[in-house]
């Protein structure tokens, strides 16, 4: 009877751990799963502004403050990164000739970023740290968007100008600007400006007769 006893007891155990070990074994497709979400896009840059109303709505003589427009939906905030240009769905192109360091205040232009769709992006990179160091770890003071074919990025300055803004209502919502000229592609190329204390801005948007086709912003100290 006793050796009934031991060998039921014995049985039970071995089923528990069994079942304990299985359900303590991680499920390696939902894991996988879990890494696959969450490597689709850039998480959120930190000391970026995630207001996309602010971005959209602010006024050109609100801009300054703002510092900011929106691509797809997510907010660039001047002074920005390279993070926060993968952030909007940028990636570095491969033609670029950038030094391996760059020097303490010193500036590198024409840094050239593409999406898949084919928007292009140039960018100035900063060094405002106190070491030699790389353009990730430099800030971005200038921005040029040039829209190409591209037709699935959605921009919006303030007010909420887009690709499709033409010049008439360029004017109406932002006034007449500080220069206007005509450029070798009969183009029209609209400059306006801000100032403060200590920096300026300055905002250019070249169109045609279908609306946006470049802009370019600059952060500068004054």
């Amino acid at each position: 009877m006793k050796r009934k006893i031991v060998a039921v007891l014995l049985a039970v155990f071995s089923t528990f751990s069994v079942l304990t070990a299985c359900s303590s074994k991680p499920n390696s497709s939902t894991t996988q799963q879990k890494n696959t979400v969450a490597t689709q896009e850039p998480t959120l840059p930190p000391n970026i502004n995630p207001d996309k109303e602010l971005a959209r709505v602010s006024t050109i003589d609100k801009f300054f403050n703002a510092r900011s427009i929106t691509l797809n939906e997510k907010v660039l905030r001047f002074s920005f990164d390279d993070a926060q240009m993968k952030y909007v769905g940028f990636t570095l192109a491969q033609d670029n000739e950038i030094p391996e360091k760059i020097a303490v205040g010193e500036t590198v232009e024409n840094i050239k970023y593409i999406t898949p769709s084919g928007l292009t992006a140039y960018v100035s990179a900063t060094n405002q740290t106190t070491v030699n160091t790389d353009y990730t770890k430099c800030k971005y003071s200038t921005l040029r968007l040039i829209k190409g074919e591209c037709n699935d990025v959605t921009l919006h300055l303030p007010n909420k100008l887009t690709w499709d803004s033409k010049v008439d209502v360029i004017k109406k919502e932002y006034g007449q600007p500080k220069e206007e000229s005509q450029n070798e592609n009969d183009d029209t190329v609209l400059t306006y400006k801000g100032q403060s204390k200590t920096e300026e801005y300055t905002m250019e948007l070249t169109t045609d007769e279908n609306g946006i086709k470049e802009v370019f912003i600059e952060f500068r100290a004054v």
